[in-house]
Order: C-alpha cells, then structure tokens, then sequence
C-alpha cells in the first residue's frame, strides 16, 4: 500500500467514520420505519372492540387430527401439516370477520392458501364460540379443501356487564 501524506490518511479515515455512521444511523431510520409500518397496520386492523382480539395476534394453536396437525393463526396464516414435519400446506390467510352484522366476531375468514390439485385454493373457516381458555377444539373438511375449525376463547364470551337487560313490568 503506498504511503500518502498525513492529510490524505486523516481525511481518509473522516470518511471510514462518516460511512460507518451514516450506515448505522440508515440502520436506525429503517427499524423506525418497519416499527411504524407495524403500528400503521396494528391500528388500521379490526380487532374489535377496544382491541380485545389483539390479544391472539401473533399466536398459534395446534391441533392433531390423525396423521396430521393443524395450526390456527388468527390474523395469520393456517396450515396443515404431517405430524413431526417441518414444511406444511398453507390453508389461507386471514381475510376478514365474517360473523354478519349480529355477532360480526364469531367467524373468521381464511382464504388464498394452497392451490389443491384439480381442485379450489384452499380456504379455512374459523367458528368462534366462548370456552374457558384458548383452543382449536375441531377441524373438519367439509368441502374438498375447505376447512372449518371450531376455536374456543374467553374472548368469545359474553360481558355480563355489556349484557342489555330487559325488565319487564
């Protein structure tokens, strides 16, 4: 390496150090930015009211059924697996509540999963009901690669307190 005059290295060196912050503060601004696009996409969601439901994101529950297991994500994706396999068959991705205007969160809709040969994407629905704790308590495939799992949560059930009474004289 040749020798350069003392303000060539000084100057050389100022610029290591510039890049080296520059990168770290890059570095900076886009977890900053990845952080604000996941609160972006946390508050334009619906989680229901007050954001109960926020309480399942970013959580699986598991079920074996015969020679497989499936795994319920709410707000994710499902899948189907063999039981002790790595990989498995997406089922669909959360799409939306499709509990209609009465109970609008006893439903849930999963849909664009793996294509099924000769046959539809694969799609899951999710039936909500009220159980004492969290739990993919059924699945069944009623329809060639349309499923339907029965998931029970605290979640579900109803707020005695909410709950309108009617007095009657």
């Amino acid at each position: 390496m040749p020798d350069y005059p003392p303000e060539v290295n000084e100057a050389s060196e100022k610029a290591r150090e510039a890049r080296r912050l520059f990168d770290e503060v890059n570095e900076k601004v886009q977890d900053l930015d990845a952080k604000i696009r996941e609160a972006e996409d946390f508050a334009n969601s619906d989680y229901g009211e007050d954001y109960a439901w926020a309480a399942l994101k970013d959580k699986c529950f598991d079920r074996n059924v015969q020679q497989y297991t499936y795994q319920f994500c709410p707000f994710g994706q499902n899948t189907q697996k063999d039981v002790g396999a790595y990989g498995g068959t997406s089922l669909g991705n959360f799409k939306n509540w499709s509990g209609g205007e009465t109970n609008k969160y006893s439903k849930m809709h999963f849909g664009d999963g793996q294509q099924c040969w000769n046959g539809p994407k694969r799609s899951t629905d999710i039936s909500i009901e009220c159980g004492e704790e969290n739990e993919l308590v059924e699945v069944t495939e009623p329809a060639k690669c349309e499923y339907l799992f029965t998931f029970r949560t605290p979640l579900a059930c109803t707020d005695p307190d909410k709950e309108v009474v009617h007095d009657e004289f």
